[in-house]
């Protein structure tokens, strides 16, 4: 084979035999590059899936403590919610502006805030009413990455709750007492109540009492007058009597003309004595600038009233006045066209005169256990409260005057209802001026009446004997011998147009109530016992809201 190389190399071209040896040798080097290539096309795969996996890994772990820092931080939402709610029962609780914070742990705490309200509650909503009855503990977790400061992860919790009223705030005695009369007088004061007055229920007085002294201002003419009252009622045709049952107060006061002693019975009933007392004092009215639904709670503002206080409709607003209370320090007018539902609170005199004048109570959250609703009254006045004539008024509700209540010279226009209770230093009703006012007037309508009996006391009928063997039958009466009119008021009525049906009524409430009487500065609910906190109930629980 040598020798055959050597034998070529010396028959072939020098050329031709280079070329051909450098092309080999080309072709192994060629082949040795591939296989670097392909060698390093191995290892940089091999770099980049080891490099994704430890990406892989490291975003795993990124996440796993991402996770941990995020449940860390609801556990702190969710711890400071708890001690957010224990706060809130708390009798030392700091109140809806007070912040709660403290640590979980040396990486995670909380902050808690309280808002009055529930968000979730719009206008229209059934239970709208309540929203300035619920709160809602808004409480914040976080958890810082101890490797990274500025890494904190947070949660939210909401928790909304209602208050459960177990109490209503400290009343003065007096009220205590006062509402469990329809009218409740505390001044030692005479006063005088005209006959078109009616007092359903139980009613007090501690001072002397005239019925009707300056009309029918013959005293015959008054006896006759609350005599067929009586005599109207047992014969069914109503009862339009001053009282329906008996009058307390001091006998030993009822003196002089058409006391009460002497002219109850005449309407069948009685004045139950009292022991003389010095003036009792009515709570004073004080200054409303704010008020609370219960200790700690938000402070609303009341409404304002303008001196002429006409053509409106005033009411509560959940949000921002939700006892729909309306507060002046001086004297205003009340005239026509004055829709009310709320508490109307006055330091001064307060003058109505007018017609479409409506008061009602707001009816509040009973207390814990019972059905009842606490109400406000729909006026508490600092002084005198005068009704004038041509007004008509309807109180659904209670109401405080602290001096008079006096109806003055009315007449035939004005009617007020009132079905609550009417707690004043005093109550006078002047005389109703329509009915006349002369003595001479008094007894000639009497005589007259008098004489339409009289005139109807003939007997028609003789001996009324049969003859011997007859029928002896009984005699009928005859129903022309019936007077006319056969009681005094109606005579007055049908023949003179006077009026007697009562104008001015006071009836107990429809249904019970808790008649509550709070005073400024003082919140509407307190707890069951001094030394404790409020109760609340928990409405719902929100994650992440």
């Amino acid at each position: 084979m040598n020798s055959l190389s050597h034998t070529l190399q010396g028959t072939l071209p020098g050329t031709l035999w280079s070329a051909k040896a450098g092309q080999a040798s080309r072709m192994r080097a060629d082949r040795r590059g591939a296989a670097i290539i392909l060698v390093l096309g191995f290892m940089a795969i091999s770099f980049g899936m080891a490099y994704a996996l430890l990406r892989a890994q490291a975003s795993s772990i990124q996440l796993e403590e991402n996770y941990r820092r995020t449940e860390m931080a609801r556990d702190a939402a969710m711890a400071g919610a708890m001690a957010g709610i224990r706060e809130l029962h708390a009798a030392d609780w700091g109140g809806v502006d007070s912040t709660l914070n403290a640590g979980v742990s040396s990486s995670s705490s909380y902050v808690v805030n309280y808002i009055t309200g529930d968000s979730s509650l719009e206008p229209g909503d059934a239970d709208y009413e309540m929203w300035p009855y619920r709160i809602t503990v808004d409480s914040v977790g976080y958890a810082q990455d101890p490797a990274d400061p500025l890494s904190i992860a947070t949660s939210r919790v909401q928790v909304v709750l209602e208050l459960i009223p177990e109490n209503v705030a400290t009343e003065p005695a007096i009220w205590s007492v006062g509402r469990q009369y329809t009218a409740f007088v505390a001044q030692e004061q005479a006063m005088n109540l005209n006959l078109l007055v009616r007092v359903e229920g139980a009613s007090r007085f501690p001072d002397k009492l005239c019925l009707g002294k300056d009309s029918p201002v013959d005293d015959v003419a008054r006896q006759r007058y609350m005599v067929d009252l009586e005599e109207m009622l047992e014969d069914g045709h109503g009862d339009y009597r001053q009282f329906d049952t008996d009058v307390l107060l001091p006998l030993a006061k009822q003196i002089g003309t058409a006391n009460a002693s002497e002219t109850l019975p005449y309407q069948g009933l009685d004045a139950n004595d009292m022991a003389a007392e010095s003036t009792t004092t009515l709570p004073s009215v004080g200054t409303y600038t704010s008020y609370q639904l219960y200790p700690g709670g938000a402070h609303y503002t009341p409404g304002t009233l303008e001196f002429y206080t006409r053509n409106v409709t005033l009411g509560p607003d959940p949000k921002t006045n939700p006892l729909g209370i309306f507060y002046s320090s001086s004297n205003i007018r009340i005239e026509s066209n004055v829709i009310v539902q709320g508490t109307i609170i006055d330091r001064g005199d307060i003058v109505i005169e007018g017609a479409n004048i409506s008061f009602q109570a707001l009816d509040l959250p009973s207390i814990d256990g019972g059905t009842t609703p606490v109400q406000l009254p729909v006026m508490i006045v600092g002084d005198d409260v005068d009704v004038e004539d041509d007004t008509q008024m309807i109180v659904i509700g209670s109401i405080a005057s602290g001096d008079r209540f006096r109806f003055r010279q009315c007449g035939v226009g004005t009617s007020f209802s009132m079905l609550g209770h009417l707690v004043a230093g005093e109550l006078e009703v002047d005389a109703f001026t329509d009915w006349p006012s002369q003595w001479a007037m008094w007894r000639a309508l009497y005589t007259e009446f008098m004489a339409q009996l009289d005139d109807d006391d003939d007997d028609s009928g003789g001996e009324g004997g049969g003859g011997e063997g007859g029928d002896d039958d009984d005699e009928e009466e005859d129903d022309d011998d019936a007077p006319e009119y056969e009681y005094f008021p109606d005579f007055l009525n049908k023949v003179y147009g006077y009026q007697i049906v009562p104008s001015y009524l006071f009836k107990p409430p429809a249904s019970p109530v808790t008649l509550h009487w709070m005073a400024a500065g003082e919140p509407l609910y307190a707890p069951a016992e001094p030394d404790a906190g409020l109760r609340w109930q928990v409405i719902k629980w929100i994650d992440n809201p």
